[in-house]
């Protein structure tokens, strides 16, 4: 599949615009999370309860590399040997 050439490419992106990608991600999850839940709980068979709160992870561990993609600075370091 080819990403539209409207679409900046991901490496290009700067942490910052990662991270707010990412955060927006993590609302759109949280904000449908009894949806999904649903979802879940008919694919897994899960129980209802235990559903809602691994979606609220699966956001919660979005928002935590949203912060995370904010450190990104880009920077190289050259390994001491080669792989």
């Amino acid at each position: 599949m080819t990403p539209s050439p409207a679409v900046k490419d991901w490496r290009e992106w700067s942490g910052r615009e990662r991270g707010l990608v990412l955060r927006e991600w993590a609302h759109m999850v949280e904000s449908h999370r009894e949806d999904l839940s649903v979802i879940l709980c008919s694919e897994q068979g899960k129980p209802l309860h235990e559903a809602r709160s691994e979606i609220t992870q699966a956001a919660n561990y979005l928002e935590w590399f949203a912060e995370e993609a904010r450190r990104i600075y880009g920077d190289n370091l050259p390994a001491p040997r080669r792989n």
